[in-house]
């Protein structure tokens, strides 16, 4: 019988896209090392140009909050709903691409670990099965876990500048 064992991860495992790179995290021991790294593959298959729209897109996202919470705090901006809103389209199109490109590969990872065990054989039938199952229950936790995250870290960026912009209102 297959031992499942699951361990602690040193570091994350990414897909690069400008440089078109996978990092694989520490996981050597892992029973989920091939589907993670089957995602990070898919990843790599997915559309360039709409990779690279999430990785710019993120990025400026992040500035533009970082950014115009300054300009608020500094009071040279006062247009707050505007930038609220700006915050919340902002983040719908985050979440759609980025929500898109992670179920995507978490789905299809399974089915390339099950090609890849199947044509590879490192493992008896039963455990094969085994495995599977358990990458099952973890797309079945983590595809609403990556949703639920992209949207709580959406929330909190439009929460912490409207704490930003009370604080402001109230101070002047």
């Amino acid at each position: 019988m297959l031992k499942l064992k699951k361990q602690k991860t040193h570091g994350t495992s990414l897909y690069i896209v400008a440089t078109n790179k996978i990092i694989i995290s520490d996981m050597k021991e892992n029973y989920g090392r091939i589907q993670t790294i089957a995602h990070e593959c898919i990843h790599s298959c997915q559309e360039k140009r709409m990779l690279l729209f999430n990785f710019i897109f993120s990025n400026i996202n992040i500035i533009y909050f970082i950014v115009i919470s300054l300009l608020t705090v500094l009071g040279i901006l006062q247009n707050y709903m505007l930038q609220i809103a700006i915050f919340m389209l902002a983040f719908l199109i985050q979440f759609s691409t980025r929500g898109y490109l992670e179920v995507d590969a978490m789905t299809k990872s399974w089915f390339l670990a099950e090609k890849y065990i199947k044509n590879k054989k490192i493992i008896t039938e039963v455990e094969e099965k085994e495995l599977l199952n358990e990458y099952e229950k973890i797309n079945k936790v983590g595809i609403p876990f990556i949703l639920f995250n992209l949207l709580f870290n959406s929330f909190i960026k439009i929460l912490l500048y409207s704490i930003i912009c009370i604080f402001k209102y109230f101070t002047n």
